[in-house]
């Protein structure tokens, strides 16, 4: 899940800064680290990109880039307390979930119900024996 916020967070960074990046300049070793470090995660989370699209294909990128810009400005109070941030996430993912959960037992019925009506069929044909298990 944290991998997942995480991809979306440089997804969202990313797509909404593509129009207007300024060329940077890397002068010293701290400057180089930093963009490694965020090459590395950048190229480590594209490799997640349709994982993610499946998730969560309802994020909206433009807030989720406010948010980063946001929370990365210390000078200014985010809009959600981070506790209240993690509740959210937490009960999104809970409630997929579910529903995935409901989607699965659901699935299961359809499969039992069509392997019974086969048996009963199958057992109905000729030269077919049916066992007491």
């Amino acid at each position: 899940m944290k991998k997942t916020i995480l991809f979306l967070a440089v997804a969202a960074f990313i797509s909404c800064n593509n129009n207007s990046q300024k060329k940077i300049e890397l002068t010293n070793e701290a400057d180089s680290l930093s963009y490694a470090i965020g090459a590395d995660i950048a190229n480590n989370l594209m490799k997640q990109n349709e994982q993610i699209k499946l998730q969560i294909p309802e994020v909206n990128i433009e807030v989720l880039n406010n948010s980063l810009k946001s929370n990365f400005d210390t000078k200014s109070d985010p809009i959600i307390d981070t506790a209240v941030c993690k509740e959210i996430i937490q009960n999104y993912f809970n409630n997929l979930q579910a529903q995935q959960q409901q989607e699965q037992e659901a699935s299961n019925l359809t499969a039992i119900e069509e392997g019974e009506k086969f048996l009963a069929e199958n057992g109905q044909k000729e030269n077919v024996v049916t066992t007491e298990s």
